[in-house]
């Protein structure tokens, strides 16, 4: 990612930010593991899903200090320069509004 995450807890969420909503992986798995409550409370907030999507999701995050660090950080990641200006026209375009929208929506 290409922002700077503040302490172990946002660094843990940031690089489990994915594994729920990708891997099959449970928050009571993660409990398991030794994973904090706090960083799994985090993960939680930052995995979509049909209860928790669209506008609802960012109002979610943004009760999180450790979710909002890391999606702030994500989006950081995927509207850098470097990575976008490998992007066609359009589908620049397009990311460029959506993650705009996302940046709105958190900052309410």
């Amino acid at each position: 990612m290409a922002a700077r995450l503040d302490d172990g807890k946002q660094t843990a969420a940031a690089w489990l930010h994915d594994v729920v909503e990708d891997c099959g992986i449970t928050a009571d798995d993660l409990a398991a593991a030794g994973i904090s409550s706090e960083v799994i409370d985090a993960v939680v907030l930052l995995t979509r899903s049909q209860d928790n999507n669209g506008s609802r999701y960012y109002e979610a995050i943004r009760s999180s200090s450790i979710a909002l660090a890391v999606k702030l950080a994500d989006i950081a990641d995927y509207t850098d320069p470097a990575r976008t200006g490998r992007l066609e026209p359009d589908v620049k375009e397009r990311l460029a509004r959506k993650y705009a929208k996302a940046l709105e929506l958190l900052a309410h």
